[in-house]
């Protein structure tokens, strides 16, 4: 056990400087990793380098943690580009990979360092020399706390621009490694096609790890059944991939450094095949244990595993932060630890159940983390398709190292046929069900931080006697107030701007009650679906999974747009719609009857001591356009109130300054359009705060002059394209934005 310890204290210190030069964890949480890991080292008795003297092991320890923090350091200093963002690009370039359907990964001849996806509807190919002349782009970052970052995603790829290109002219085609790794993978593909037709897209993703050639549906499918792990490709898979090559030892001597030779060139070509993490952490496990086998050294399973950790991320360390490495190493660490207990069931059902659970148990606080949901049904599912599964990859690993032998093989490939046919059969036949998910609020990085500290140390005997009782209560104190400490004080109503772009999303939680209501969901188009991107992701993060009141105040796809994704995924009671629009929302109506409401002035939501007052629109009949008729609607809770104003005109406003209104926080209508403001409306309404939820646009939102107007009349605002998320907490005398308190 002490091995096994010992191994992964190493590389948490190298982990921890390496985290601490990128900044992937703050300086606080760093500080606490460290300090619990070497205090439990030097109570537990590991990495004793001598029997009585500590201070060699604390010297051991800085050691590798500056090691790992020059290491991330020069990741760093790499990702810096030496070209001017700014300036056009026209030189050379050298296409690396195809990355998905119409985008390759480029490298730039003026920056060695720099990787670029290009975007572009011209057929290229790995190895061509092209002259690309085009823009660069830094690809967005998140666009709200906690959200996805597409720009570390790429960044952790070494990927450092995005740009769309048009015209490129090929110079030449270098044949290299990347071109002929291409079309032997392309020569593969081809020879299966005739025979598996569209279900071919089961090979790409299952055996080649290209998740894109599922659609959607068909992943939330496996998401929901717990498989989707087995969607692309994953280290446990590659067991079947390895059955084949027994084969080939049956060629080679029994003993002696030629056998693993041999043993390991396929699995390294499949490595460059696939390009994933968790397939090159079993390469390069395997081939640690055999070398270490060879100089008769032991069979070293968590050294092993943990030195294949250091290479990989010696060679990148942005691999660190991609979730398909973090679940296999955890997964396959935990089991490592346990294995002991695994041993003990002999029955083999029971013990494939019990690895289930366990690999469950051990990657929920992961899966919580980045989705808020896992399967429930996982363990079922996992066991009874893993067979099919490594099936699938034992033949498709066949006819990879002999494609040529494809057309001979019919027997194989109609085996194969037959099970990506039930796949497809099972897939839709599960896709009409509501399996049960388990969903939860998300975890803090500290939480699961301590939970995999707790795993690590779970068996040592010293750890048992004095430790595990105690930091068991931690952990479910922690838990206990990661999960419901935001409810402990219920005293007030929180209402956030969610950064959605050039659109409105508001969401308005009423502590007290536990409802939730969310107004507008920004756009959606062929490109961007914001309810999708943003507004589920953010509810999720939040732990909300049904919301009370559904407000679309008005038709535009910048207000009504990503609604339709929410309504899609999400349990709603109530749909609000403005009234006299009727005809704008048939399809809803159609769909969701007495669910949605028509709704105008006078109309009131009272939820314990919350009142939302419908102020806008008028109970007329009349053609107003769909701005002038937007849902306006006044928060009321104690003394503080809050007015939101979707795209309403400044006759609203004035309407409301003439009833000797007035509001603490007032919402820009129509995202600081000058066409719906006059001078000193937010001064006459006496409020100290004015919100714009706003993103790039070519309209000049929000304006200057209404700007200058705030700065003059010593009014605070906020923007949801500076500030990203806005967070209002309303109590009954006292608002709080963004951490800003004001008093009433």
């Amino acid at each position: 056990m002490e091995e096994k310890e010992n191994s992964i204290i190493l590389i948490l210190i190298f982990i921890s400087g390496l985290i601490l030069s990128m900044k992937g964890l703050s300086l606080f949480n760093i500080s606490l990793l460290i300090v619990f890991v070497v205090y439990l080292t030097k109570k537990c008795n590991l990495l004793e380098i001598t029997e009585k003297n500590f201070i060699w092991t604390i010297f051991l320890l800085c050691v590798i943690f500056i090691l790992g923090f020059c290491r991330g350091y020069i990741f760093e200093q790499n990702y810096i580009s030496s070209i001017n963002i700014d300036s056009y690009y026209d030189n050379n370039a050298i296409v690396k990979k195809v990355y998905d359907q119409e985008s390759y990964i480029v490298k730039l001849s003026v920056d060695p360092e720099s990787l670029v996806i290009v975007k572009t509807s011209q057929k290229l190919l790995p190895g061509m020399v092209i002259d690309l002349k085009c823009f660069l782009d830094i690809p967005n970052d998140s666009l709200n706390s906690g959200g996805f970052s597409y720009k570390n995603y790429l960044k952790y790829k070494m990927i450092k621009f995005t740009t769309k290109a048009k015209n490129i002219i090929v110079i030449r085609q270098v044949k290299n490694f990347d071109y002929y790794l291409y079309k032997y993978q392309e020569y593969y593909l081809k020879q299966l096609k005739p025979y598996l037709g569209n279900k071919i897209r089961f090979i790409e993703s299952i055996f080649l790890g290209n998740s894109k050639k599922m659609n959607e549906a068909e992943i939330g499918t496996w998401r929901n059944m717990g498989i989707l792990h087995l969607q692309a490709v994953s280290g446990s898979q590659i067991g079947a991939a390895l059955d084949i090559l027994m084969f080939i030892f049956i060629l080679t001597p029994r003993k002696g450094l030629s056998k693993y030779i041999i043993f390991s060139i396929p699995l390294i070509f499949y490595g460059f095949i696939t390009n994933s993490p968790s397939i090159w952490r079993v390469i390069i496990y395997l081939i640690i244990i055999k070398i270490l086998e060879i100089n008769n050294k032991g069979h070293f399973e968590m050294l092993s595993l943990m030195l294949s950790l250091f290479i990989l991320l010696m060679i990148n360390p942005g691999m660190l932060f991609q979730i398909s490495l973090q679940l296999s190493y955890v997964i396959t660490t935990s089991l490592l630890l346990f294995n002991d207990y695994i041993n003990k069931v002999k029955n083999k059902i029971y013990k494939i159940i019990l690895v289930g659970v366990l690999s469950i148990l051990f990657s929920w606080p992961i899966l919580i983390y980045y989705f808020q949901e896992i399967s429930l049904l996982s363990v079922i599912f996992t066991p009874l398709f893993a067979p099919f599964i490594q099936i699938i990859i034992f033949i498709s690993c066949i006819f990879l190292l002999f494609p040529y032998l494809i057309i001979f093989l019919k027997p194989l490939v109609y085996i194969l046929n037959q099970l990506l046919l039930f796949l497809e059969l099972v897939t839709k036949f599960f896709s009409n069900f509501d399996l049960p998910i388990l969903r939860g609020r998300v975890y803090s990085i500290f939480t699961v931080i301590f939970f995999y500290i707790m795993i690590i140390f779970w068996n040592n005997n010293i750890y048992k006697k004095y430790y595990r009782k105690i930091l068991v209560c931690i952990f479910i104190i922690i838990m206990t107030w990661n999960i419901f400490g935001v409810n402990f004080t219920k005293e007030h109503v929180l209402v956030t701007f969610i950064n959605v772009g050039q659109g409105d999303c508001i969401l308005i939680e009423c502590k007290e009650l536990d409802k939730t209501i969310l107004i507008d969901g920004g756009l959606k188009n062929e490109y961007l679906d914001m309810g999708k991107s943003e507004v589920i992701p953010f509810l999720k993060r939040k732990g909300i999974f049904k919301i009370d009141y559904l407000i679309s105040t008005h038709n535009d796809n910048d207000h009504r747009g990503g609604l339709e994704s929410v309504l899609e995924s999400y349990d709603v009671i109530n749909i609000l719609i403005p009234y006299n629009r009727r005809a704008e929302y048939t399809d809803w109506i159609s769909t969701y009857g007495s669910k949605v409401q028509e709704i105008n002035e006078g109309y009131k939501i009272v939820l314990g001591n919350i009142t939302i007052d419908i102020i806008n629109p008028l109970k007329v009949e009349n053609d107003l356009d769909s701005n002038a008729s937007s849902i306006v609607l006044s928060l009321t809770y104690g003394k503080s109130n809050i007015l939101l104003t979707a795209d309403c005109d400044i006759d609203v406003l004035d309407r409301l300054l003439k009833e000797g209104r007035n509001f603490d926080v007032i919402k820009a209508p129509h995202h600081g359009s000058k066409n719906s403001y006059r001078e000193n409306i937010y001064d006459q309404l006496k409020t100290k705060c004015v919100i714009f939820s706003v993103g790039k646009n070519l309209y000049g939102h929000p304006s200057k002059d209404i700007i200058n107007d705030l700065v003059l009349s010593n009014i605070d605002y906020f923007r949801t394209d500076y500030n990203k998320d806005i967070a209002i907490k309303l109590k009954s005398n006292e608002i709080e934005i963004n951490d800003r308190k004001y008093i009433d």
